[in-house]
């Protein structure tokens, strides 16, 4: 374990990306940007009820750790190159905590709170929205890139939004309900879902 984690402290290149939005309108299933963009979230909008602006993020803990990893399978060192993966796992959500405390911090500043991340891939929010998000980010920025079937590569990188406004209650869901985010996922069998407590 500390080979693994020595070695991911080596390999992991945190980098990324965020940028405010301006909403310019909303419906029961999607919201309208300022500068013309569409984001089809589904019905898990409603968390984002009275919110007046969308943080959009990207991070990504870039390629060098996913590569060493195929290379220790490769080499027939599969414990090694699968803890490392999980290393690896870690790093990326503790860089997408860490921006997502940049923006709660920020719209604190401003005098806005801060509703709760939505992934794009999760319940009724498509995948292919990832296209969106890209226009709206300068991803290569970063080294991040589509495939065809909108998974990113490097894989161990993240995307989300998150609503902000001046709402003093956010209407659509009490806020004791959504400190754990896997209440909003319907993957029950997922090996990172966090335990409901």
């Amino acid at each position: 374990m500390k080979e693994a984690s020595s070695l991911g402290y080596r390999l992991v290149k945190p980098e990324a990306l965020y940028a405010w939005f301006k909403i310019r309108d909303t419906d029961e299933k999607s919201l309208l940007l300022e500068e013309g963009s569409r984001l089809n979230i589904g019905k898990n909008i409603k968390l984002w009820e009275g919110a007046e602006y969308l943080a959009v993020a990207l991070c990504t803990i870039g390629a060098e750790l996913e590569k060493r990893v195929t290379e220790l399978f490769s080499q027939g060192e599969p414990v090694l190159a699968s803890i490392l993966d999980s290393v690896g796992s870690v790093a990326a959500d503790s860089l997408e905590a860490q921006i997502q405390q940049r923006i709660c911090q920020q719209a604190h500043q401003s005098g806005m709170i801060v509703g709760p991340k939505l992934y794009p891939g999760s319940r009724d929010w498509q995948l292919s929205e990832q296209r969106t998000i890209f226009r709206l980010l300068p991803a290569a920025r970063i080294g991040v890139t589509l495939t065809e079937q909108c998974m990113m590569m490097p894989r161990k990188s993240v995307s989300f939004c998150s609503g902000a406004g001046g709402e003093a209650i956010w209407r659509g869901l009490d806020s004791k309900e959504v400190t754990n985010p896997c209440q909003l996922c319907s993957m029950v069998n997922c090996p990172y879902r966090r335990l409901e407590l």
